[in-house]
């Protein structure tokens, strides 16, 4: 099997290609580069895998939370191809995908990510099954400790390098995200196994909090 997964609503830009069993992968530590690099990230995966679009089997792009301008971007290339070449679209959350750094067995996994503003995403699931046990919510930076001491059962706390200081103290167990594709094709290939695939004009962007323009219009 062969698929494409993109993350443009991270800290970085992130795009990563299964194919028979070989990863492949390119990232740019910026974010706001995605407009520029991830179209070029795209082609040379295929070129790497020498395969083509029309051949995945589906691509996963990552709906948010995060950046609101690349999570535009990412989901507008996604479904550009999906509309052009008829391939499914599979839409993976930042925080599944952030929950697949966690490779030891534990009951919770929960899930740090930026939001910017002095606020960070917060989500919780299940350490098995990945399923949602709580959804992505913006949180203050400076409540992020107290709100992980609450958690009484096992777990494991992933997190991007901006979210990973809030957490120091209030967790013995943190893990930074690895960029080297695994998280984003485990993530990927997981939801597919779940959901299946999701008509293009299906998959939106996940906003979990307003943009500063609507924010400065309130």
């Amino acid at each position: 099997m062969k698929f494409l997964s993109i993350n443009t609503a991270g800290e970085a830009v992130e795009a990563a290609l299964y194919a028979d069993g070989k990863i492949f992968y390119k990232t740019d530590a910026s974010f706001k580069k995605a407009g520029t690099v991830l179209l070029s990230f795209i082609d040379e995966l295929l070129h790497a895998a020498q395969t083509d679009l029309k051949d995945l089997a589906f691509i996963a792009p990552v709906t948010g939370p995060g950046s609101f301008t690349g999570i535009r971007i990412g989901l507008t290339t996604a479904r550009a191809f999906a509309q052009f070449t008829q391939v499914g679209l599979v839409p993976v959350t930042h925080c599944e995908v952030l929950s697949y750094n966690a490779v030891s067995p534990c009951e919770t996994v929960i899930t740090l990510s930026d939001a910017a503003n002095g606020l960070a995403y917060v989500a919780a699931f299940d350490g098995k099954t990945r399923e949602v046990l709580m959804p992505p919510k913006a949180l203050k930076t400076q409540e992020i400790a107290a709100f992980i001491r609450l958690i009484d059962e096992p777990h494991i706390v992933c997190a991007d390098s901006v979210t990973l200081p809030f957490a120091a103290g209030a967790s013995k167990n943190l893990v930074a995200h690895a960029y080297n594709g695994l998280p984003l094709i485990a993530a990927a290939n997981a939801a597919y196994k779940k959901r299946g695939c999701t008509p293009y004009a299906q998959v939106v962007p996940l906003y979990v909090r307003t943009s500063q323009a609507e924010e400065a219009a309130l």
